[in-house]
């Protein structure tokens, strides 16, 4: 969940959606981006998905970027621009900063 109270979900598909409470609302991801795993802290949405791709909701547009090879399940953002993302393999990736 969200700081706010929002709900954050994803699954095998290019989209994200966010319930507000009331009512469902989808987030496209960038093209090829499926995400396995997301981590809500105030506007940010950080998202970790297969071929080391992870993806950032800054609260109006997504990003991506690539901090590895394996498949990732899961991402957490420590507040102070840190990032870990784990995955395959026992993978755990440390990234940001």
């Amino acid at each position: 969940a969200a700081a706010d109270g929002g709900l954050w979900v994803t699954g095998a598909t290019d989209v994200a959606y966010r319930l507000d409470g009331e009512a469902w609302t989808s987030f496209p991801l960038p093209a090829g981006t499926a995400l396995r795993g997301l981590w809500c802290g105030g506007a940010d949405v950080w998202g970790a998905g297969d071929g080391g791709r992870v993806a950032h909701w800054d609260g109006t547009a997504w990003s991506t970027e690539t901090v590895g090879r394996s498949d990732l399940a899961a991402v957490w953002d420590s507040g102070a621009g840190e990032r870990w993302a784990v995955g395959a393999g026992g993978a755990a990736l440390r990234f940001g900063r």
